[in-house]
C-alpha cells in the first residue's frame, strides 16, 4: 500500500458518520445517483439476465445497496474498500437487513481490498465494475495505471467500468459561481495553507477573506461549510484538499486530466473510454445548486469498455 493510499484509509477511519451524512446532499440524489443509475441501466439493456457486479471504493455500502436492493440491477455484489473501518460500517449497516431468507447468504459481500492490487478479487470476472470517486485518489500516473489494470483484470471481455468522479473540466474560478461557494483566501504553501485552514475554522468567512492578502498559489472556497483548497491553475496530480469547517472531516483528492485517464485505461487493455456529462433529474425545478453543479462540470461520469479480445 502506498503512502497516499494509507493516508486515504486513515482519513476515512475518522469521518465515518460524516461520510454517511454527506450522501444526503441534494445533488447526490438528483445528479450523482441519477447519472450512475442511467449508465448502469444502459449497460444492462442489451443483456439477458442480471450482470455480475464488483464495486471498488464502496465506502459504507451506499451504492451497493442501490444496485442490489433499490435499483434491482444485480442480484448480488462484491463490494470492496481500502478502509477496514468503512467495510466494518457497511457490514454493520446491511448484513442484518438484506439476507436471503433460505440460505442467509448475504446479497452484498463487503471485503477489504486494494483497488491497485493488480489481481482478481474473486475466483471469476465480472460483467460490470462500478466505482464512485475512485480515480480521484490517484496521486500519480503509476497508481492510476495500477488501478486501471486491477479493473481490467476483474472485468470479463467486453465488460464495462462505470464511474462517477470529480470533474476534470471544472475551472477553479467556477467555484464562486456555484450557490454556497464563497472565495475565502489565497495561500502560497502547504504550511501557510494548514495555518489558514485552522484560522478559517474559527473565524467567519468575512474575517478570513479580510485576512487573505498577497498569496496566489492555492485557492480556498467554501460550500455548505465545506472548504476546498486547490492550486490555480491545476496541474496533473495536484492535491485538492477538502475540509468540513468546525468538524474533524478532511480528505485529499488529486486532479487528473481526461487525457491522462484515457491513456491509462487504454494502456491497461480498454478499447473505449468515454467521458460523459452528468445529468440532473430535477430539471424544471428551482434547484440552483444542482443546476450549477451540472453547468460547471463539478463531477463527471466515466464509461470504459474492456477489449473483447483480451
Amino acid at each position: 500500500m502506498s503512502t497516499s493510499q494509507q493516508l486515504a484509509s486513515d482519513e476515512y477511519a475518522n469521518i465515518k458518520q460524516q461520510y454517511v451524512e454527506s450522501k444526503k446532499f441534494v445533488w447526490r440524489k438528483h445528479i450523482e445517483e441519477h447519472t450512475a443509475k442511467q449508465l448502469l441501466l444502459e449497460v444492462c439493456g442489451s443483456r439477458v439476465g442480471k450482470p455480475t457486479v464488483l464495486e471498488l471504493a464502496c465506502g459504507a455500502g451506499h451504492y451497493s445497496n442501490k444496485i442490489v436492493n433499490e435499483w434491482s440491477i444485480a442480484d448480488r455484489i462484491l463490494a470492496t474498500d481500502l478502509s477496514p473501518d468503512m467495510i466494518e460500517l457497511a457490514r454493520a449497516t446491511y448484513y442484518n437487513s438484506h439476507c436471503d431468507d433460505n440460505t442467509r447468504s448475504v446479497k452484498m459481500r463487503f471485503e477489504v481490498a486494494d483497488a491497485c492490487c493488480q489481481r482478481q478479487l474473486l475466483g471469476h470476472k465480472f460483467d460490470i465494475v462500478f466505482a464512485a470517486y475512485l480515480i480521484n485518489y490517484c496521486s500519480s500516473y503509476d497508481m492510476l495505471l495500477a488501478m486501471c489494470r486491477t479493473i481490467r483484470m476483474n472485468l470479463s471481455a467486453g465488460g464495462s467500468f462505470i464511474s462517477i468522479n470529480d470533474g476534470s473540466r471544472q475551472a477553479v474560478s467556477s467555484y464562486t459561481a456555484i450557490p454556497g461557494f464563497t472565495k475565502l483566501l489565497h495561500t502560497t504553501s502547504a504550511a501557510t495553507a494548514a495555518t489558514a485552514a485552522t484560522a478559517a475554522t474559527a473565524a467567519t468567512a468575512a474575517t478570513a477573506a479580510t485576512a487573505a492578502t498577497a498569496a496566489t498559489a492555492a485557492t480556498r472556497h467554501d460550500f455548505s461549510s465545506f472548504t476546498v483548497m486547490l492550486s490555480d491553475p491545476l496541474a496533473e496530480s495536484d492535491e485538492i484538499d477538502c475540509m468540513k469547517n468546525r468538524q474533524p472531516m478532511q480528505f485529499t483528492n488529486y486532479w487528473i486530466s481526461e487525457s491522462c485517464i484515457e491513456r491509462a485505461f487504454k494502456e491497461a487493455g480498454f478499447s473505449q473510454v468515454d467521458f460523459i456529462a452528468v445529468e440532473r433529474s430535477c430539471v424544471g425545478t428551482s434547484c440552483q445548486v444542482c443546476k450549477s453543479y451540472v453547468d460547471n462540470q463539478v463531477i463527471m461520469a466515466i464509461r470504459a469498455v474492456s477489449d473483447s479480445s483480451c
